[in-house]
């Protein structure tokens, strides 16, 4: 089963979902960490197992950017 991740901007929306066809924990969190890298308004990025939330990358506060920047 394909992870799901989700990646949140500073206001706690989703601007970004993606199927993740990794087959490891650990390649699905190298992914999302370059998905939350390629968005510099994104704040968390979290990796989902069918309903459940296994994982989350946070985002250094200033480390972020403004969208409207």
């Amino acid at each position: 089963m394909p992870y799901i991740c989700y990646v949140y901007d500073r206001t706690g929306r989703v601007p970004y979902m993606e199927v993740l066809p990794e087959a490891t924990l650990e390649s699905a969190h190298r992914r999302a960490s370059r998905l939350l890298q390629d968005r510099p308004d994104a704040m968390r990025a979290a990796i989902f197992l069918d309903e459940t939330e296994v994982t989350e990358l946070l985002r250094a506060p200033e480390t972020a950017t403004l969208a409207a920047e």
